[in-house]
C-alpha cells in the first residue's frame, strides 16, 4: 500500500515537472519571436528613415 501510494505520487510529480518544462519552453519560444518580430520592425523603421 505504502510503496504503491509513493510510486503514484511520484508518478504525478514526473508529469507535473514535465508540464511545467514545457509549459517553459513555449514561453521562451514566444519571448524569443516577439524579440525577433521587434527587431525586424526597428530595421524596417531605420530602412524606411
Amino acid at each position: 500500500m505504502t510503496s504503491r501510494f509513493i510510486s503514484h505520487w511520484l508518478t504525478c510529480l514526473t508529469n507535473l515537472t514535465e508540464s511545467l518544462l514545457k509549459f517553459r519552453e513555449i514561453q521562451a519560444q514566444i519571448q524569443i519571436k516577439a524579440h525577433i518580430e521587434a527587431m525586424i520592425h526597428t530595421v524596417i523603421e531605420v530602412g524606411i528613415e
